[in-house]
């Protein structure tokens, strides 16, 4: 705080406060007067006239509230001000991050907690016609409040968001913002003008996201958090830069195909500081300790760490490290593993030798081979494999091989130049054995997403295709890989069952012939066959929803599913022969009420999450999703961070708060009054 007049503030100070402590130096000089009695006289004219000196000062209420009232006033005859966010504009959006890095520890006591903060300045502060419009984002984005004026309901809204351990998606935000967005259409702009957008977040966001949701222009504003580089919180070690935090961000599980019951647990933890970190891993099974060792991780790196367990029914595994960091939530995670089953798989086709062999090297229980004549004469409903049924009922996996089904499978299924009959897809393009060869052609794949499950460890820059397809996928279909003619492998959730589809034939190119084509099918069969798990293990991540293949109808009647851990609660969506559960906010072990049938009876949320656990302060622009920071700084100004102080420096304004001042001396005149009154009375 500064003053604008310091100089007219402390003359009245050295004048009005000295004249006052004088009176009541001061004291009375009374005429004799002979009365009956002076009992009811002697607090009431006690000190009402200052015609003599001098007397002792005594304590006296009226006194210290009169010094305060003259301290306020000259106070404010300095015109004091302070140095505020001073958005100017017709409207304001402040989107507000909650993801799971937003809950570390080095803020005031939490990033979330800064990011509330900056929040109510910017409200009070910002005085446009339009108003603000509050935006929580985590995993999806949540509008607090539409645009408003009241400043009582924007702070309410800003104090409401809670935390989550989700992860940024700010596709969500893109949408509900577009409309205050410049377009570079000066029509079209007109009514976009004057809208000012923050972004209250540490700056773990996708930057490819960041670059298409928010405008490239002055408007735009990251405010960065954690405020300061030197957070108040546990420390790796004296002379470590910043607070250290290990997070758990890999924990799976594998069984062996020959003996299902043996099984190896893999997790990985990794250190996010400038400091070598040591720490005690513990494993549990079903809450005891069946392995412990002691880490010493590298600075910036992670250790991975192997446990064989012979698993011969259901189980819940817990894995946790004991060091004191930053962010508690990803300190453990947990696996509800399922009792050991062998997956049966059915091949939809006129014969594939190579599919064949390369189903049956995963070590499937069976594998019935079908053609499309037979697969259009069985029951929909006895392809899928139910809860509780028998060892042959069902099937965990379909495989079409040059055949499109008439209906969508009620099992996840895997297609090979071919496309489930769902809206708006597509298969184009394709051309037949018997085309000329002077037409046909050959293509590479350009692109694959070597992040996903089902291409994790496969290499395709040597696969060749004769003559592909091309998907035309609709909203909500992932692009697994890309030739010169558009997208030839995608997933497409439909019902809730992930189906999987390749526009072009094994046949159709050298792929088959290739060590990845055999990882590829063992990560499909492996991850499609246990319904979108990409281990035997049931886990999921916040903001994830989970499918249970359990009927509600076996529900007592009445009875809703919802899961508890602690305070938090999730409930389920009935679906035919199915329940949908999700999506939880926070980690944690998640209980059903009323009870399930093992494994369903108990819900397993894990961060496991680089990018959220890495906490480090970033220098400047946004960090990429892998971790890996922006090897230069942004060209525009929208994407650049900003800490409050030097938004404060760049666009703000001096507030004069003398009247805050003169109220509260106002006030306090008020109580002196009173007290003066009641002290006439006594």
């Amino acid at each position: 705080m500064s003053f604008l007049s310091p100089i007219t503030g402390l003359i009245a100070a050295g004048i009005t406060v000295p004249l006052l402590v004088l009176l009541y130096f001061l004291k009375l000089r009374r005429r004799p007067a002979a009365v009956s009695s002076t009992l009811l006289w002697r607090r009431a004219a006690e000190d009402l006239q200052a015609n003599a000196p001098f007397q002792k000062l005594r304590r006296n209420l009226l006194l210290l509230l009169q010094l305060i009232i003259l301290l306020a006033l000259a106070i404010a005859l300095a015109r004091p001000m302070r140095t505020g966010l001073a958005p100017q504009g017709q409207r304001m959006i402040l989107v507000v991050d909650r993801s799971a890095s937003m809950n570390a520890t080095d803020g005031s006591p939490t990033r979330l907690d800064q990011a509330r903060t900056s929040a109510r300045e910017l409200v009070e502060a910002f005085d446009g016609p339009g108003g603000v419009m509050v935006i929580a984002v985590g995993q999806h984005a949540q509008v607090m409040t539409p645009f408003t004026t009241d400043r009582a309901r924007l702070r309410a809204a800003v104090d409401a968001i809670a935390p989550t351990d989700e992860v940024s998606d700010l596709t969500d935000v893109a949408a509900l913002i577009a409309p205050y967005v410049p377009t570079g259409d000066k029509a079209a702009d007109a009514d976009r003008a004057g809208t000012l957008i923050y972004l209250l977040s540490d700056g773990l966001l996708n930057e490819k996201q960041v670059a298409a949701t928010f405008p490239a222009t002055d408007s735009f504003r990251w405010i960065a958090l954690p405020l300061s580089e030197s957070p108040a919180a546990p420390a790796a070690g004296a002379d470590s830069p910043f607070p250290a935090n290990v997070a758990v961000v890999s924990f799976s599980l594998r069984r062996n195909d020959a003996r299902p019951a043996e099984t190896q647990v893999l997790t990985r933890l990794a250190n996010f500081s400038d400091e070598p970190v040591t720490t005690n891993l513990a494993l549990r099974v079903d809450g005891r300790t069946r392995h412990a060792r002691a880490l010493t991780i590298a600075a910036g790196q992670t250790e991975s760490i192997t446990f064989d367990l012979i698993l011969s029914s259901s189980a819940l595994l817990e894995v946790s490290h004991d060091h004191n960091d930053l962010l508690p939530a990803d300190d453990r995670a947990a696996l509800v593993v399922p009792p050991p089953r062998r997956l049966s798989v059915a091949l939809v086709g006129q014969g594939n030798a190579f599919l064949q062999k390369a189903i049956e090297a995963v070590g499937v229980r069976q594998l019935v081979q079908m053609t499309p004549q037979r697969y259009e004469s069985v029951t929909p409903s006895s392809l899928a494999r139910r809860a509780g049924g028998g060892v042959d009922e069902g099937y965990d996996l379909l495989v079409f091989d040059g055949y499109s089904p008439q209906a969508v499978p009620p099992v996840t299924s895997l297609y090979f130049a071919a496309v489930p009959p769902a809206p708006r897809l597509n298969l184009r393009g394709t051309i037949d054995s018997t085309t000329q060869p002077a037409r046909r052609r050959v293509e590479p794949i350009l692109t694959w997403s070597r992040d996903h499950p089902l291409l994790r460890y496969v290499a395709l820059d040597d696969v060749l295709l004769l003559d592909p397809g091309r998907l035309e996928l609709p909203d909500g279909a992932v692009v697994l890989a890309t030739a010169a003619g558009g997208p030839v492998m995608a997933a497409l959730p439909i019902d809730d069952r992930l189906h999987v589809m390749a526009s072009f034939s094994p046949l159709q190119s050298n792929w088959p012939i290739q060590i990845s084509f055999a990882v590829f099918m063992d990560n499909a069969v492996r991850y499609l066959g246990l319904g979108g798990q990409e281990e035997a293990a049931l886990a999921c991540a916040p903001g994830q929803t989970l499918t249970i293949p359990v009927d509600p109808s076996s529900l007592p009647s009445g009875a809703t599913l919802t899961y508890k851990a602690g305070r938090e609660t999730i409930s389920s969506m009935p679906q035919p022969g199915r329940l949908l559960v999700g999506p939880a906010e926070r980690v944690g072990l998640y209980h059903a009420t009323p009870e399930l049938p093992e494994p369903w009876s108990t819900l397993a949320v894990n961060l496991l999450d680089p990018v959220e656990s890495d906490l480090r302060p970033r220098a400047a622009g946004l960090v990429r999703h892998d971790a890996a920071p922006s090897p230069a700084p942004p060209t525009s100004t929208a994407a650049a961070p900003m800490d409050l102080a030097t938004h404060a420096a760049a666009s703000s304004v001096q507030q004069e708060i003398w009247r805050w001042f003169a109220a509260a001396a106002l006030l306090v005149l008020v109580a002196e009054w009173l007290w003066y009154l009641r002290r006439l009375h006594v």
